[in-house]
């Protein structure tokens, strides 16, 4: 069963996992490097910082960091799952309970009952890939927010690319409120900033 773990930025499993974030982030955008965001790992070993993972077995599936700005305010990083933990990698955890739930909200929505057909399947998809990928990602976030407030802070912040649709779902369903673009991202126009007071 995967578990919460606390990490070190000298973790090689999650320097592979902030790195194949980066990866994939520049295939999502056609980005390259000079547009990517410059990021040392070695600041999450600064006071106010937290690195979290959640791992099954000695693989690591996902992680998130927490970055101190000052002592009011950190900045939530590299919030990333793998792509072989998304979606149908997820759904053991809690198959069956988890699908009824989802089959009877599409069921509810097209108005139909007994077994859905294709319809369904349309219905259930972004919501499977979007709370799949919540099923580690949620986790982590819960566990940077509850270090966030242990270190004192009254908010954090972080961005997420327009892309991101999973990624906007969690932070929108978990009580982040969009902000102005800051800092490096001001003038990126599909990047979206969030912050949430504590």
């Amino acid at each position: 069963m995967p578990s919460l773990l606390e990490l070190t930025y000298a973790d090689p499993r999650a320097a592979d996992l902030m790195g194949a974030q980066q990866r994939e982030l520049r295939e999502l955008y056609r980005d390259t490097d000079e547009r990517t965001e410059p990021f040392d790992p070695r600041v999450l070993a600064g006071e106010g910082c937290a690195l979290l993972g959640v791992g099954e077995g000695e693989r690591l599936l996902a992680c998130g960091a927490l970055k101190r700005w000052d002592a009011d305010t950190a900045e939530i990083k590299r919030m990333y799952v793998v792509p072989g933990a998304r979606g149908q990698g997820l759904i053991r955890l809690r198959k069956i309970v988890w699908v009824s739930k989802l089959f009877f909200r599409a069921e509810r929505v097209e108005g139909k009952t007994g077994l859905g057909g294709a319809e369904h399947i349309r219905v259930l998809s972004p919501d499977v890939r979007s709370k799949a990928q919540s099923r580690l990602s949620k986790p982590i976030l819960r566990g940077l927010l509850e270090w966030a407030r242990g270190f004192g802070y009254r908010r954090v912040v972080l961005e997420t690319g327009d892309l991101q649709v999973p990624a906007i779902a969690l932070y929108e369903r978990s009580g982040l409120t969009r902000i102005p673009n800051f800092g490096y991202y001001e003038a990126i126009e599909n990047s979206l900033c969030y912050e949430l007071l504590l």
